[in-house]
């Protein structure tokens, strides 16, 4: 801005200023008249604000699953220690269902696959291939739509799972379960256990990483898409091919991927340094969390020999970091737990 533009702006502010400030005198006076109370007028007070609708119950922890859940009645006295097995008295096995029972997600699956199969007939012996309910579709069945409709709609290119199936491989159950009929000719599902159930009558899958595709008939084979999660790598092996160059080539490519994606996708490795001596306090802070207790409470019972006060509240600490790594192996590690050595 040089000189004269300098002397016009001042000019004008200078001629402006009084009026404006004028007008704001105005609207002052004319707000103070609006809101000024005849002679003799009682002042009513203003209406106060609505006080905030009052705080439920904390609902089930969630996990996965997205949303909470209610908490199972058949979940025991977190305040009662003696209530929990003992850490020697479970095998590897036995304690990682004790983690997956516990999550909210494999409880609602459970429950969802159990009210489908009420809908199936009483002599029911075979599996529904004409109900799409009973069936993970890639790409996924329309709503009331039947098995020959959906080939026709798709018409190659696609692969269905047992839903039964696909939740026994979304849950690591290792080999050994398949389709059972109990309780009459009721299907009762591929290897799914009652949340409820406190011993896990089978084995957790942590090797199984062979998967085979089989054709199906009519679908050529370079119409398969398969899909891969965020951290999984697919390995193409030649079995005409020398084996242990193969495998020190994939090993090789393996780790250089994971450090990439270490550091450019946030991956956290996996590491087995389960002790077996915390589950049940880990067990604990998980019943606890369920039940809708703060932390200060959760630590009062399980840690009262710890300091709880101010700057440092390092019971509550130590809990918060207890319960993160319980619900870390609720939702994901518990299937690495067997890799341990079981207890005689």
């Amino acid at each position: 801005m040089n000189l004269l533009q300098w002397n016009l702006f001042d000019g004008l502010l200078t001629r402006q200023a009084p009026r404006l400030c004028s007008a704001r005198a105005k609207q002052f006076r004319s707000r103070r008249e609006s809101t000024r109370l005849p002679l003799g007028a009682a002042r009513v007070a203003p209406k106060s604000r609505e006080p905030p609708p009052a705080r439920r119950g904390r609902p089930y922890s969630g996990g996965p699953a997205g949303g909470a859940a209610m908490k199972p009645d058949w979940l025991p006295d977190w305040k009662d220690a003696n209530a929990y097995p003992k850490p020697k008295e479970l095998d590897w096995e036995q304690w990682a269902w004790q983690f997956l029972r516990r999550n909210p997600e494999y409880q609602k699956d459970y429950q969802n696959w159990r009210a489908l199969l009420d809908t199936l007939p009483a002599d029911c012996k075979e599996l529904p291939e004409n109900d799409m309910r009973f069936w993970v579709c890639d790409p996924p069945a329309k709503a009331g739509e039947t098995y020959k409709e959906y080939v026709n709609r798709v018409r190659g290119g696609w692969r269905r799972t047992f839903r039964a199936k696909a939740l026994f491989e979304k849950y690591g159950f290792g080999a050994g379960g398949g389709p059972s009929l109990v309780e009459g000719h009721r299907w009762t599902g591929l290897g799914l256990v009652p949340p409820e159930q406190e011993r896990f009558p089978g084995t957790f899958a942590t090797g199984d990483i062979f998967h085979f595709l089989d054709p199906l008939p009519g679908v050529p084979n370079d119409s398969y898409a398969v899909k891969v999660g965020e951290f999984e790598i697919l390995v193409w092996f030649n079995l005409e091919w020398p084996i242990d160059i193969q495998l020190k080539r994939a090993k090789q490519g393996l780790e250089n991927q994971k450090s990439y994606m270490k550091k450019t996708r946030g991956l956290e490795p996996i590491v087995n340094r389960n002790q077996i001596t915390k589950f049940p306090y880990y067990i604990r802070l998980l019943d606890a969390d369920a039940s809708g207790v703060d932390k200060k409470t959760i630590a009062a019972c399980i840690l009262p020999d710890q300091e709880n006060e101010h700057p440092e509240y390092r019971a509550s600490k130590n809990i918060r970091q207890g319960l993160a790594r319980a619900m870390r192996l609720r939702d994901r590690d518990y299937r690495f737990i067997s890799l341990g050595t079981r207890t005689k």
